[in-house]
């Protein structure tokens, strides 16, 4: 379990991530710390998965599928294969930037609640007394969710095996 201790004067990329034995046992007054991640570190590396995946799925297709990759209906001829056709149909291809797009997904739904969390702690007075701002904190929550459903879902359901359910993932 992670946990944010911050202060709500600070920006958000300046708090840590901590994993402590407390968090996991349940004991708070024991909190020596097993992990310590810096958030803006921990945002780089969430980041950077996906791109990493879908530069690994081109340098793949160029070397393994180049005429599949690069051939179109129209017959023109292409130096680079497209997006959908570099992490689409071909193995292991679609399967890295799966992989890619799985280890992206669980901490952007932490970095999603910490957001929350922090938006809580930012003006306190205001989240207690104005009904307007925690409706538009949850908004943002849940907005945020949506968007990583859809890109969860744009990605795990492959839009030629079903195409009713891919097209629910491009309403965001």
């Amino acid at each position: 379990m992670f946990s944010m201790f911050s202060r709500p004067t600070e920006h958000i990329f300046d708090h840590t991530f901590q994993m402590s034995a407390a968090l996991a046992s349940g004991d708070a007054a024991h909190s020596d710390s097993i992990l310590t991640l810096r958030l803006r570190r921990f945002v780089f590396a969430v980041v950077s998965l996906p791109l990493c995946a879908f530069i690994s799925c081109v340098i793949i297709s160029l070397w393994k599928d180049f005429e599949e990759v690069n051939r179109t209906h129209c017959k023109v001829y292409n130096f680079l294969p497209s997006i959908s056709s570099s992490i689409g149909n071909n193995s292991p291809q679609t399967y890295i930037w799966r992989l890619g797009v799985a280890f992206h997904l669980t901490p952007r739904i932490i970095l999603a609640f910490s957001y929350y969390g922090w938006y809580r702690k930012l003006d306190h007075n205001r989240w207690r007394y104005d009904s307007s701002y925690r409706r538009l904190c949850k908004c943002s929550l849940v907005f945020h969710i949506a968007e990583i459903a859809c890109l969860a879902g744009l990605t795990f359901v492959s839009s030629s095996e079903n195409f009713s359910k891919y097209g629910y993932g491009k309403v965001s």
